[in-house]
């Protein structure tokens, strides 16, 4: 493996860490996730969607997180777990924009009640995470 790839991989195995780690974090305290959630469903696509239906989302999410992250660590179906993890950074990067553009002023709740309060450096990061993870597939060689 070339030096680009190796930092890529590293970079990869660094956001299953912390996909599992904010995982984690929101079954332990689950209250801000369910806040931006509910402002996603409820409030920006006017869903109206019940507090059952808000938790089984969120478990949801926390399961897919954790479990890409426990693959990419173990190297369980590499390429699949690569591409689950771009198309999970994506989607966070897609709501990212649309929370800045509806000026949601809450926490993200990706850390649980640890979460920062959500803006531009979010959006960035998220970016940035799903773009070296794209490269990743683009230059891995296995």
């Amino acid at each position: 493996m070339d030096k680009k790839s190796a930092l890529l991989s590293l970079y990869c195995s660094v956001l299953a860490l912390l996909l599992i780690f904010s995982g984690i974090l929101k079954i332990i305290n689950p209250d801000d996730t369910i806040e931006m959630i509910q402002y996603i469903f409820n409030q920006t696509f006017g869903l109206g969607l019940g507090i059952r239906i808000i938790l089984i989302l969120m478990f949801i999410i926390i399961l897919i997180e954790m479990l890409v992250g426990i693959c990419w660590l173990l190297k369980i179906y590499i390429r699949s777990t690569l591409f689950a993890m771009m198309f999970l950074f994506f989607g966070f990067t897609l709501l990212s924009l649309l929370l800045i553009i509806q000026n949601y002023k809450g926490s993200c709740g990706c850390f649980g009640s640890a979460s920062p309060d959500f803006g531009t450096g979010h959006l960035i990061f998220v970016s940035l995470s799903a773009a070296a993870i794209f490269l990743t597939i683009r230059f891995r060689r296995e």
